[in-house]
């Protein structure tokens, strides 16, 4: 019988991508299904935004709200650019997160899952970065990634520290 998975995502389409790329992983390698209930679910995961301020907070507002309905054994995970921004302060104000995995992290998915108090944020060259994955959450469009970072150094932005340096996917893994 198949865990469930809750995933809530705030931010970007580069997050949507990112989190079907994690749905993919986790149903192929550990026989994961969606589920719209986080009562109902085995794994919590939120995929977070750090742009701005706002998506910050609702991250640890969500975390209060998902660890007071979620099941007893459930896991929690914090994926995305908050991690990769806030990396074990995440853990140190939210004690019941379990794990937490960084943007360019996202297809470590799998092995972060049964570590307890993991923490994965390298903003590293990653080429498990290409891997385009099937899951979709439309049927009718698909998030692709051309890019992954940046290396401009904009003080009002954080990209470069949360998602790396840039780098271009591949014309052929983009076409394919």
């Amino acid at each position: 019988m198949s865990k469930k998975l809750f995933i809530e995502t705030l931010g970007c389409a580069m997050n949507v991508r990112d989190s079907e790329h994690m749905i993919a992983e986790l149903g192929e390698k550990e026989d994961y299904a969606l589920t719209d209930k986080v009562e109902d679910a085995d794994l919590i995961l939120i995929n977070t935004c750090s742009v701005r301020e706002k998506p910050v907070h609702k991250l640890f507002s969500e975390l209060g709200v998902f660890n007071k309905r979620k099941k007893e054994n459930a896991k929690i995970g914090v994926c995305g650019c908050t991690a990769s921004h806030l990396g074990k302060e995440i853990i140190k104000k939210a004690p019941y997160v379990n794990f937490v995995l960084g943007a360019r992290n996202v297809s470590k998915i799998a092995e972060v899952l049964h570590k307890e108090k993991a923490v994965e944020v390298e903003i590293d060259y990653d080429e498990s970065q290409f891997a385009f994955k099937d899951f979709r959450s439309s049927p009718y469009k698909a998030y692709i990634n051309i890019s992954i970072g940046c290396d401009k150094q904009c003080t009002f932005c954080i990209v470069p520290k949360t998602r790396g340096e840039e780098i271009s996917i591949p014309a052929d893994l983009i076409v394919k």
